[in-house]
């Protein structure tokens, strides 16, 4: 699809692609990576919160002992490691979690000519990161932005994951409580399901009842929630506990 054809553009470095916490970015990802393992090689880095604290720390996987001293032969290696392979494709997986050096090696490799392609995943809220919008708006990327799934695609991811028909008031239920995002959506649908707000009846899957408090649900919820500002998250709280609330009292 959208993003092979990026990657294999001559005038490109490959694709970036933008979603917010549970919008299948690393899925996509890995689609995109079988694909591609068909006939290339593919290499995956997934950047890690824990590996941002060190020089190299992302980058570690593939090419061990990088040397954050000297920053052009660790740049070197890892550019001949890559070039190893056989019509090679790397993955950078949560790209706003790469170390200042393993990033700096990303945006060598996307400037550099070569058959190197890349294929990298970036949380939506930190494309604005300094090193990391530089390197994204170069002018070598394709940006395929995940938006959030619409009634029909709800309808038709429901309806093979429950391997029958759904309501559409309900996927349209579904779809509102979700806000659209594939995570979140599973897990209102398992919540629903072990609780019986949704169920077959008449041989049609329907949503009715109030929300389950799984605790799965409760810990994604407050995951997401736990991303945003202070004065943002008050304000939710006070949402959720007054409704409805007016703009001019929050």
């Amino acid at each position: 699809g959208r993003a092979l054809a990026a990657l294999r553009a001559p005038n490109l470095a490959g694709a970036v692609v933008i979603g917010e916490p549970g919008s299948g970015r690393t899925r996509f990802a890995r689609e995109v990576a079988a694909s591609w393992a068909a006939t290339g090689d593919v290499t995956w880095v997934a950047a890690s919160e824990s590996n941002a604290h060190f020089s190299f720390g992302s980058l570690s996987a593939i090419v061990p002992d990088l040397d954050p001293e000297d920053f052009g032969r660790s740049a070197a290696r890892v550019t001949r490691r890559l070039a190893e392979g056989h019509d090679s494709l790397l993955v950078v997986d949560d790209a706003q979690l790469l170390d200042t050096a393993s990033l700096a090696v990303v945006h060598r490799l996307a400037v550099s000519p070569g058959p190197l392609a890349l294929l990298v995943t970036v949380d939506e809220r930190e494309v604005e990161a300094p090193g990391l919008a530089r390197m994204l708006r170069d002018g070598l990327w394709d940006h395929i932005v995940l938006e959030p799934l619409e009634v029909g695609t709800v309808i038709a991811l429901l309806e093979r994951h429950l391997q029958a028909p759904v309501e559409r008031a309900s996927a349209a239920k579904l779809r509102e409580l979700s806000g659209g995002n594939p995570s979140l959506l599973l897990e209102l649908v398992g919540a629903g399901a072990a609780s019986g707000s949704l169920a077959p009846r008449g041989g049609v899957w329907t949503w009715r009842g109030a929300v389950p408090a799984s605790a799965r649900l409760q810990g994604l919820v407050e995951r997401r929630l736990g991303r945003l500002a202070p004065e943002a998250r008050h304000a939710f709280e006070v949402v959720a506990i007054g409704e409805p609330v007016g703009l001019r009292e929050l």
